[in-house]
């Protein structure tokens, strides 16, 4: 998986757990692992958007 399809894969799951009312508005961060470091979701952020 490469950076691009990480980051919209990050996006995918954020705003399906949104949708689904598992998190609230910027409850959590979500991160994924990359050959190279990690993509993190920033502090507070709306994971529905």
């Amino acid at each position: 998986m490469n950076e691009t399809q990480a980051r919209e894969e990050i996006c995918r799951v954020a705003s399906s757990l949104f949708e689904r009312g598992y998190v609230h508005a910027t409850a959590g961060n979500i991160s994924i692992r990359l050959d190279d470091g990690f993509l993190i979701t920033p502090t507070d952020a709306c994971l529905g958007f």
